[in-house]
């Protein structure tokens, strides 16, 4: 006579050697699916949704909400500054810097993604592990 598993729950194997550790009953991702999406739509994170990675999603579209905001109010600043036709040279300053903090924030999201495509197509199977 064998006695059950303590308190009747079943054991659940895990991943295999070699094998994505995607939950049960997800298809396995596409790593040429994965490469693409991050080589045309990396700045908004895609690619990262795409493979489950939910967190690196939202930092991608965290980052390009700030430069789409930030670019934003560049513009209108700069139309505002336009529009009364006085430019001081505090407006110039603060036009300049908001122009790099914008461009560096879009530059900063676009080299990640163009890191993390390079990553999808040197992996096995289109992880950044």
């Amino acid at each position: 006579m064998s006695t059950p598993p303590p308190y009747g729950q079943p054991g659940y194997p895990g991943a295999g050697y070699g094998q994505p550790a995607y939950g049960t009953g997800v298809a396995p991702k596409s790593k040429t699916t994965a490469a693409l999406l991050a080589f045309f739509l990396g700045g908004l994170g895609v690619h990262n949704f795409y493979r489950g990675q939910k967190g690196r999603g939202f930092g991608h579209l965290a980052l390009f909400l700030i430069f789409v905001i930030g670019y934003v109010f560049l513009i209108a600043a700069a139309v505002n500054t336009a529009s009364t036709g006085q430019m001081t040279d505090s407006a110039a300053a603060s036009l300049s810097l908001g122009g790099i903090v914008v461009w560096l924030t879009a530059t900063a999201d676009w080299i990640w993604a163009f890191v993390e495509f390079i990553m999808i197509l040197v992996s096995k199977d289109g992880s950044l592990q």
